[in-house]
C-alpha cells in the first residue's frame, strides 16, 4: 500500500469508504443469507432519502421491494416478484465485477484485509450461485 497513492486509499494505508462498494458488500451478505437461512433483509440505499431494498423470499421466489421510511409508514415505491436463483445469479454477478473494477483501477488496495474480506464475501457468494 503507497498512502495517498489513490483517492480510495488514505494516507494510512487504509481503503476509504466506498458507498458503491458497501451497498455490494451488503447485498452480497443479504443475497447470501437469503440463499441458506433467512427469508428476509433490507438493504439501505441511501441513508439521507431513507430509502432500501426489502428482499423477502417466499418458496422459490421473491419479493422485491423498494422502500422509504417513514415516520408512521414505510412506503413502497416499488415492487416485483422473481425467482431466487435469477436474483441471485444477478446479484453475484454484478458484485463480482466491483473488486475486480475497483482492484483493476486501484492496484494498491489488493493486500487491504478490508478489500480481501470484502472480495472473499463476493467470491463465496459467486460460488454459491455458480457451483
Amino acid at each position: 500500500m503507497i498512502p495517498g497513492s489513490s483517492p480510495l486509499v488514505t494516507n494510512e494505508g487504509a481503503v476509504r469508504d466506498v458507498r458503491i462498494v458497501s451497498f455490494f458488500w451488503n447485498l452480497a451478505a443479504a443475497c447470501d443469507r437469503l440463499l441458506t437461512d433467512s427469508t428476509k433483509e433490507a438493504v439501505l440505499l441511501d441513508g439521507a432519502q431513507s430509502l432500501y431494498l426489502e428482499v423477502e423470499r417466499s418458496g422459490r421466489d421473491v419479493d422485491v421491494r423498494l422502500r422509504r421510511a417513514g415516520p408512521i409508514v414505510k412506503r413502497v415505491l416499488a415492487a416485483t416478484r422473481l425467482p431466487m436463483n435469477d436474483l441471485a445469479q444477478d446479484i453475484a454477478t454484478i458484485c463480482i465485477m466491483a473488486p475486480t473494477l475497483l482492484a483493476d483501477k486501484n492496484p494498491e488496495v489488493r493486500g487491504n484485509p478490508v478489500f480481501q474480506r470484502f472480495s472473499k464475501t463476493i467470491q463465496d457468494l459467486w460460488n454459491r450461485v455458480n457451483p
